[in-house]
């Protein structure tokens, strides 16, 4: 078992407790600190004195907890001497419909947190309390439960396990008596029991006397080892067991931890949307860049694949653009023969002379100098025979046509026309 801590601040001093468990019982270590003291790294149970805090009990027809949490400012509001939204409140489900609320004020639990790393805040009296149900848990159907702090008298009353009744108030020891009965009536309760009394004795022998009732002071020694047994040993000892299970019980941190968590809450769900839109304007832009790749390839293998169909036999060149710029100004300079005729007007003059009308589509044409050699397919063979009637009946450079190779497989005509100039 791990250990256990606490600060508990008790009549102006501050102590700092740890629990451990042993064989039989729990071994608990208490001594005084200052009230500045750092206590890094260790997560504790700060115990606030039971004058601090208003401890209210009430009662509704339902046990839902979040439904508790809906209507229990407007019942506090009433009973509180403080604004309920200047007090850090929490509750506990008592059963049958019975709600334990503990009330103090905002600025009290948030000093708490200066120089420590609380888990849990809460008042003696009902660490007290904890460490009552926890060691002695009596089986009775009916019994009251008296904490003595200073001059503050708290009465807890239990009946078939649930709590039925408590009260607050300040007293004076002559007047316990008469306070008793005020908050008990006269109906008998079945064992009353007293902790927390710096003289326990005392009060043990003013209420046999003054009422004939025979009360238990139940010692904590038979369930915790310590070197000395101070009167709020009770207290010290509930509120390092509830730092080990901050759930347990009442802890005026779960409103903060509430808030806190739903300011995250807020800060990770803003911080999940950016990341979303962030992420979605990267695939955005991942995917333009991709596309503007791929396109920017396509149209270098275009221009390759221009070139090698212009250029057949030419060995590859990386700046296609300026390649093929240097070549149609050199075919446009060229001079062949005594008619200086260029290719590019070979070309111009096949162009010109064969009709738009006629279906052709030429895959190849050669030029040395003296002659040109033109291949393609067309539909027919009228066609073809039109395409060489054309050529021969130019007024231009082209003489001497013959159409050397005619190829009939397939559903088009195959040709290689050959001319001279």
């Amino acid at each position: 078992m791990r250990k256990g801590f606490a600060v508990l601040k008790f009549n102006g001093s501050n102590y700092l407790v740890s629990c451990e468990a042993r064989k039989k019982k729990i071994a608990l270590e208490f001594r005084e600190i200052g009230s500045t003291e750092a206590l890094e790294g260790r997560d504790v149970t700060v115990s606030l004195p039971s004058s601090q805090g208003f401890l209210v009990l009430l009662s509704f027809p339902f046990r839902d907890r979040k439904k508790i949490e809906l209507v229990l400012k407007n019942e506090l509001e009433r009973v509180l001497p403080h604004p309920v939204d200047d007090m850090g409140v929490d509750f506990l489900e008592m059963g049958q419909g019975q709600v334990l609320c503990l009330a103090v004020q905002r600025s009290v639990v948030e000093g708490v947190g200066q120089n420590l790393r609380p888990v849990c805040v809460t008042t003696n009296v009902l660490s007290a309390l904890y460490a009552f149900s926890f060691f002695e848990a009596p089986k009775e159907n009916d019994y009251a439960l008296l904490y003595i702090e200073g001059s503050l008298l708290s009465v807890f009353r239990f009946q078939e396990g649930t709590l039925r009744l408590l009260r607050q108030s300040l007293f004076e020891p002559q007047s316990l008596c008469e306070t008793i009965r005020e908050y008990l009536g006269e109906e008998r309760v079945g064992t009353l029991y007293l902790i927390g009394a710096a003289d326990s004795k005392r009060y043990e022998e003013i209420l046999l006397r003054e009422m004939g009732v025979h009360i238990k002071t139940p010692s904590i020694s038979n369930y915790v080892e310590a070197e000395s047994y101070p009167h709020w040993i009770w207290s010290a000892a509930g509120a390092a067991l509830l730092s080990l299970d901050p759930k347990a019980h009442i802890n005026l941190l779960k409103g903060e931890r509430k808030s806190h968590i739903r300011m995250a809450h807020v800060f990770s769900s803003a911080a999940l949307v950016l990341f979303t839109v962030s992420l979605f304007f990267f695939i955005l832009a991942y995917t333009y860049l991709s596309l503007k790749r791929n396109v920017l390839k396509e149209l270098t293998q275009e221009e390759l694949r221009i070139y090698k169909s212009l250029f057949q036999g030419s060995p590859p060149v990386t700046e296609v653009e300026r390649i093929i710029r240097e070549k149609v100004r050199e075919l446009s300079a060229e001079r062949v023969g005594s008619g200086q005729v260029s290719p590019l007007r070979v070309l111009s003059e096949l162009s010109r002379s064969i009709l738009p009308s006629i279906d052709v589509r030429l895959t190849e044409f050669n030029f040395d100098g003296k002659g040109f050699v033109i291949s393609g397919a067309t539909t027919s063979l009228s066609n073809l025979e039109k395409i060489k009637e054309a050529l021969a009946s130019s007024d231009s450079v082209l003489k001497d046509i013959v159409v050397e190779n005619v190829d009939l497989s397939g559903n088009q005509v195959k040709f290689k026309i050959r001319g001279s100039l």
